[in-house]
């Protein structure tokens, strides 16, 4: 996937058919308790918010990782890439998109 600004719908679309999340990546952190976690998570939920209710868009720094035979395999950037299909998926569920249209 070239360098460049991409929506999570764009990653789908430009060769990517699944994500692999590898063993050596850290659990997914945005559920935890911890009052540093809880404030990060709350300063990305506001930007979240904001760039949705108002279209100013939003970088997430980047996603690095290796992409082959369609399959995404993402060194850096695993909390970004679940934190973005949560809130996809949150949304199709939310307007009852079916699943083939998501």
């Amino acid at each position: 996937m070239p360098e460049s600004l991409q929506t999570f719908i764009n990653i789908f679309q430009g060769g990517v058919d699944r994500i692999i999340i590898p063993n050596i990546q850290r659990d997914y952190a945005q559920g935890r308790e911890i009052e540093e976690i809880r404030r990060v998570r709350n300063r990305f939920l506001d930007a979240l918010y904001r760039a949705v209710t108002t279209e100013e868009g939003i970088k997430l720094d980047f996603v690095y990782g290796d992409l082959k035979d369609g399959v995404l395999t993402p060194l850096d950037g695993q909390q970004r890439l679940t934190t973005l299909f949560l809130l996809h998926w949150y949304a199709a569920k939310k307007e009852n998109v079916p699943p083939d249209e998501t």
